[in-house]
């Protein structure tokens, strides 16, 4: 790191092939796993932390499975087949060879894994995730099912 605020607010591509996708705006997720310990909910960004695909599903079942301490134990960050950023934004992608997938059919017969969103179904792919900074969105039901 240059200390260069220009060099790091440049966009830039990462293809990979990837085991979990996580895009966090808060630490915690699941039972109270840390997955992003250096997130913060009012910094105007998302802490990313990419499971890569490995040849060997030991490794990978490992790598997961000392995901749950990374809290404890930060050294898990720097090792192989796993990635960490910290982004405005990130715009997620199905490549099929050099096209990027956006027809809801193809990606369909692709047996891609579901996404979720906090344990449920959540949006279709391609996904655009922005962090609105100082904002808590809210959802609230429809006064009718009062």
């Amino acid at each position: 790191n240059n200390n260069n605020d220009d060099d790091d607010n440049k966009p830039f591509e990462l293809i990979k092939t990837v085991e979990m996708f996580v895009a966090m705006k808060g630490k915690y997720f699941g039972k109270g796993i840390c997955i992003t310990p250096f997130a913060k909910l009012d910094n105007g960004y998302l802490d990313i932390l990419i499971l890569e695909r490995l040849e060997s599903r030991l490794r990978l079942i490992s790598l997961f499975l000392r995901l749950q301490n990374i809290k404890k134990n930060m050294d898990i960050v720097s090792e192989s087949g796993i990635l960490y950023y910290r982004c405005r934004e990130v715009l997620i992608e199905v490549l099929d060879g050099d096209d990027i997938i956006t027809d809801k059919q193809k990606l369909k017969t692709m047996n891609l894994p579901d996404v979720g969103c906090d344990g449920e179904f959540g949006p279709c792919l391609p996904l655009r995730l922005k962090a609105i900074p100082k904002q808590i969105p809210v959802v609230f039901p429809s006064p009718k099912m009062f």
